[in-house]
């Protein structure tokens, strides 16, 4: 299974009711793109509306889908200030 592929996964096995609203697009020349997005290949970003990077995965993570799930929590919090 490729890496997109386990992301889509990931997000399908989520709890969260935001993971119904993410969709799974694989960039292509990620080689080239690796350094802007500071992720490796099977890693992710979580982009929201707006082309702001709401969180990023270096690599994949053991558990995908709770690591997304803990993506969204942040996502939710309320900023403090």
């Amino acid at each position: 299974m490729d890496a997109a592929d386990t992301w889509r996964g990931a997000v399908a096995a989520g709890t969260d009711p935001l993971a119904r609203l993410v969709d799974v697009v694989e960039v292509p020349g990620r080689d080239e793109w690796a350094a802007v997005r500071g992720v490796e290949p099977d890693g992710a970003l979580l982009v929201r509306p707006g082309t702001v990077v709401a969180w990023r995965s270096a690599t994949r993570p053991a558990d995908t889908a709770d690591a997304l799930d803990r993506a969204f929590a942040a996502v939710r919090a309320p900023v403090t200030s």
